[in-house]
């Protein structure tokens, strides 16, 4: 049986979508986070993850670091630069959202890659962070993130362990 042309087109495009996000997942799933559980969270054309820390300050932490896991796939070399982000907001989960957005604004438009993060402190719906990022516009970057979106998110607290979800659209 021949398939059509337009047939096959789609089915090797899908099948070459569906192979690399395994191998992009693969490869997400091999990022050392630091000491917190990091999952990432099966959604239609979009990814996500699950953060489990024993703090918030943790998961935005964490957060961070898994993003970049996916925006790009090796570490900046150009010069370093200080960015001090504050954030403020009515609840948790909006600035658990702004928090991704606000970096990912950095990355997309002033292509700073992050590299660490010195000091995040959240009191009373706000956010203040200090962020060490690296200038490159020749790194090789992964998937493409156009905004972290409300759809799934989640900040809160149980038992003493802190619990984050974010769905990222791609």
């Amino acid at each position: 049986m021949i398939i059509g042309t337009k047939k096959y087109f789609f089915l090797l495009a899908y099948s070459l979508f569906a192979i690399y996000f395994l191998l992009f997942a693969y490869r997400l799933s091999l990022i050392t986070v630091h000491r917190m559980t990091v999952e990432v969270i099966d959604h239609t054309a979009d990814i996500g993850f699950r953060i489990t820390a024993d703090s918030a300050e943790e998961i935005f932490r964490e957060g961070a670091f898994a993003m970049f896991g996916i925006l790009v796939e090796e570490k900046g070399r150009g010069s370093e630069e200080i960015v001090g982000l504050d954030i403020k907001d009515e609840t948790g989960e909006n600035l658990f959202l702004r928090w991704f957005n606000e970096i990912l604004y950095l990355f997309q438009v002033k292509h700073l890659i992050l590299k660490e993060i010195k000091n995040i402190q959240l009191k009373d719906r706000s956010l203040k962070a200090r962020l060490i990022m690296v200038k490159d516009t020749d790194v090789k970057t992964g998937l493409e993130i156009k905004s972290a979106t409300y759809h799934g998110l989640k900040l809160e607290e149980k038992d003493g362990k802190w619990t984050g979800e974010v769905i990222f659209d791609v």
